[in-house]
């Protein structure tokens, strides 16, 4: 397979993709992203650095949000060291278009692929989730664990989402553990159910 080009995004998603089960997804974050490039790739001077070290994660963050917006250099630096830290870790594992499902900026999501090469000096890209499932739904991506692990969904506000957790959320659960664990007979039911009680609620 042709070694994929898709690192040149900052946000992508294979929309030819509908669903996954029965697989394995994982998400691989670049570590305090913003500092660790500022540090990698020299975006600021030694001493500015050396500060930022020696601040807590929470208030290291916000400083250097506030240094973005008033220097526009390193906000464009930053932007080319995310392209750079995802070509090496695309290359360096060997990653094709086929196994790549998503890329949110400093998060690469890959199909059925163990990256072993993660480290390249500070930057580190860190295996902070695995799913076993997918669905992509009006513009939303459905990340399913297991049955006891709450659903991440992207592309909807949390606030929002938490008003769905009841029932939608929770039926998009149980197709995922219906389908994954191949309980195709109790699927069919649990749909042919709730099919019967909303036509009688209508």
């Amino acid at each position: 397979m042709e070694k994929s080009s898709l690192y040149k995004h900052t946000l992508y998603l294979n929309k030819d993709i509908d669903y996954l089960f029965n697989c394995e997804i994982r998400e691989y974050d670049l570590k305090s992203a913003g500092f660790n490039l500022i540090k990698y790739f020299k975006l600021l001077p030694e001493k500015e650095i050396i500060k930022l070290e020696k601040m807590n994660k929470e208030k290291r963050h916000i400083e250097i949000g506030m240094m973005q917006r008033r220097d526009k250099n390193l906000t464009q630096g930053l932007k080319d060291a995310f392209l750079e830290a995802r070509k090496m870790f695309f290359e360096a594992n060997d990653i094709c278009d086929e196994e790549v499902l998503s890329i949110k900026k400093d998060a690469i999501f890959v199909i059925d692929k163990h990256c072993y090469n993660t480290i390249f000096d500070n930057l580190e890209f860190v295996c902070k989730n695995t799913y076993l499932g997918y669905m992509h739904i009006n513009k939303m991506e459905i990340y399913y664990t297991n049955n006891e692990s709450p659903i991440d969904v992207k592309g909807l506000n949390d606030d929002v989402l938490s008003y769905h957790q009841d029932y939608m959320l929770d039926f998009i659960r149980t197709i995922f553990t219906y389908t994954i664990y191949n309980d195709r007979k109790y699927l069919i039911k649990f749909i042919t159910e709730l099919y019967i009680s909303l036509l009688a609620s209508l």
